[in-house]
């Protein structure tokens, strides 16, 4: 999880409202298997992060971090960054290589905000690793159409860098 994305506000559209319900502060979240090759509290990070096959959905928390304030924009719910331009697997084990915010399923419901006072609300959102071809059909039918898709597989907010491809790329 990211601690300190919150510290500043995102830099929302010029257009948007209060009644937009767009947040300006955000933490974000990846849920890994219990079986993820991680250190030990305490222990160095060691071996463990020096492999990129390990390493990356850190990697990608700190990327995904950093975007709104580096590049002065926000990011909310449904919204996709590819790896690169043409979306490169994010390690060699998996083809996964682009990135969808959505609120964490596997957490209790009062995990998606946090009021700090009535100026500022923090809302967490978790980090669901894609298939090039299922942002594609996100981006052309929308965040509905490929949530259905990864419901009928029975994908869950936890990443298995081995599961199914929802939208297969064509044979």
């Amino acid at each position: 999880m990211t601690s300190g994305m919150s510290d500043r506000p995102m830099h929302l559209p010029a257009e948007a409202t209060p009644d937009d319900g767009l947040p300006s502060y955000l933490e974000l979240a990846i849920l890994l298997p219990s079986t993820w090759p991680m250190p030990a509290s305490g222990e160095p990070l060691g071996e463990a992060f020096e492999d990129e096959n390990t390493y990356w959905p850190i990697r990608w928390l700190k990327i995904m971090a950093r975007f709104p304030h580096e590049y002065h924009t926000w990011l909310g719910y449904g919204h996709t960054i590819p790896n690169g331009e043409d979306a490169e697997p994010f390690a060699d084990h998996t083809g996964l290589g682009c990135m969808l915010l959505l609120p964490a399923l596997s957490l209790p419901e009062e995990f998606q905000e946090l009021v700090i006072s009535p100026a500022k609300t923090i809302h967490f959102l978790n980090l669901w690793p894609l298939y090039r071809s299922e942002m594609e059909l996100k981006l052309a039918a929308g965040t509905d159409a490929l949530l259905d898709r990864l419901e009928a597989y029975g994908i869950t907010d936890v990443v298995d860098p081995d599961r199914p491809n929802t939208v297969p790329e064509p044979a």
